[in-house]
């Protein structure tokens, strides 16, 4: 017994990391701005599947930090470990990316190229400054470390979100998506803007997604075939009724819906997918020096336009 546990045990570490690649993957094509034009493009770009990988990582971020509740101080080490995992790396990688913005922009002003590049610190004193890159005030340029500052902060609040996923348990999951729905239809709407303070210090979805793992941690731990393949499906076809209507209400409506489905359909189709294992080992580097990467070539590629 003690045997098949330890094999399930590496089996669901081996399938979660080919999960996270994916999403890394996937992360990278969503901030490459690619849309597609045909249908199958738009099934797969920005506007489809990409839509699973931010929440695949707050799921499973829940996941891991409700594994260990029953431990002895696990709140106390888990925000020791979150400090070193998390709000390190956010300070760090918040530093790089905007020198790295201020560096190119430099560069491209010098070679008198036109980019969308600004200088992240035109027109700010030192007090602005120093309360971007604490996070405390809302700034471009940040790359995706917002997930690091939001997921840290989930953290904070993890005592109070496991007593009331516990407590609740499914009902707390429809009470936060439903939340998270009026938020999506406000934006729809126009009575809220993206990018505004709620969408900068709080994340709805990624309290959503966080609450999803601690549930199936704590609450629900058996991962059926059958609900998962109906999700599956459900995920499908809202993305289809997505890409097909491209009406603001309904995109909201079925992106709130559609991705715990579509992630259910990834996780079904990723069990028999094997990636080399310095890809599956380098996810988090994926997710953090892509955006440079990215802006590095956007550069390269005007520079060589101009010249």
């Amino acid at each position: 017994m003690l045997e098949a546990r330890r094999y399930n045990d590496l089996t669901l570490s081996k399938h979660i990391a080919v999960m996270n690649f994916i999403a890394a993957l996937l992360i990278v094509i969503l901030h490459s701005g690619y849309s597609g034009t045909g249908c199958l493009s738009c099934l797969l770009g920005s506007r489809g599947l990409c839509r699973i990988a931010v929440p695949w990582f707050f799921i499973i971020s829940g996941y891991f930090l409700a594994k260990h509740v029953d431990e002895k101080n696990w709140y106390k080490d888990s925000l020791c470990k979150r400090v070193k995992s998390v709000l390190v790396p956010f300070y760090i990688w918040m530093v790089l990316y905007k020198l790295f913005n201020y560096l190119l922009y430099t560069i491209m002003t010098r070679l008198a190229v036109e980019t969308n590049f600004a200088n992240p610190f035109a027109g700010k004193d030192f007090v602005r400054i120093i309360f971007e890159f604490t996070g405390l005030m809302p700034c471009a340029g940040v790359g995706v470390v917002w997930y690091l500052r939001m997921l840290f902060f989930l953290v904070l609040l993890s005592p109070l979100l496991i007593k009331v996923v516990i407590k609740l348990r499914f009902f707390w999951l429809i009470t936060v998506f439903c939340i998270y729905l009026s938020y999506r239809l406000g934006l729809a709407l126009g009575y809220l803007e993206y990018d505004g303070p709620l969408d900068y210090y709080f994340s709805l979805r990624g309290l959503a997604y966080f609450s999803v793992g601690i549930y199936f941690r704590l609450v629900d731990n058996v991962l059926r075939r059958t609900p998962l393949a109906v999700a599956g499906g459900i995920g499908i076809v809202l993305l289809v009724i997505k890409v097909l209507v491209a009406q603001p209400m309904v995109s909201a409506f079925c992106d709130v819906f559609m991705v715990p489905g579509l992630i259910a359909f990834i996780w079904i189709i990723s069990r028999r997918i094997r990636f080399p294992m310095w890809c599956v080992g380098n996810t988090m580097a994926i997710y953090l020096w892509h955006p440079i990467f990215m802006l590095l070539s956007i550069g390269v590629v005007s520079r060589f336009m101009i010249g």
